[in-house]
């Protein structure tokens, strides 16, 4: 009961094992891997409630797709344009790394009436993915 009071009054860890990422803003929002044999679940919470998702699989051809990354509806005005989707496609990507993929690949699916194909695209582009139509790949690098 302590803990989730300190949670949402000062957005203390949820859990001791949970690593942070920041907004542009500075604000931390704490992240949660769960992985399972062929995906990976990203968890993201600000002041103990969920904000957010990303979840990725491992393809038929060895690389890491992207299924979503998403921002709850419920928060999506309140955080979207400070830089949470860019902290968290970059965790994404570092966890992609840590894992030895060599690339990331997905397709873009606007989620609702919140945004469009073409601001998704550009905003794939802007996080150093290559876009074809609707599909996206980031080549990483080899360690």
């Amino acid at each position: 009961m302590l803990r989730r009071w300190l949670m949402h009054l000062f957005n203390f860890s949820p859990s001791p094992d949970w690593l942070s990422i920041s907004s542009r803003e500075g604000q931390r929002f704490w992240v949660y891997w769960q992985t399972w044999e062929q995906s990976l679940r990203l968890h993201v919470v600000y002041r103990g409630r969920p904000v957010g998702i990303a979840e990725l699989f491992w393809n038929g051809s060895g690389l890491l797709e992207l299924a979503a990354i998403e921002i709850f509806e419920r928060d999506f005005e309140s955080l979207s344009h400070q830089g949470l989707g860019k902290a968290m496609m970059q965790e994404i990507i570092r966890k992609a790394q840590e894992l030895k993929a060599p690339a990331i690949t997905g397709s873009i699916v606007p989620i609702g009436n919140r945004v469009t194909v073409e601001y998704l695209a550009n905003w794939y582009k802007r996080q150093g993915f290559a876009v074809q139509g609707r599909r996206i790949y980031l080549r990483l690098p080899s360690p």
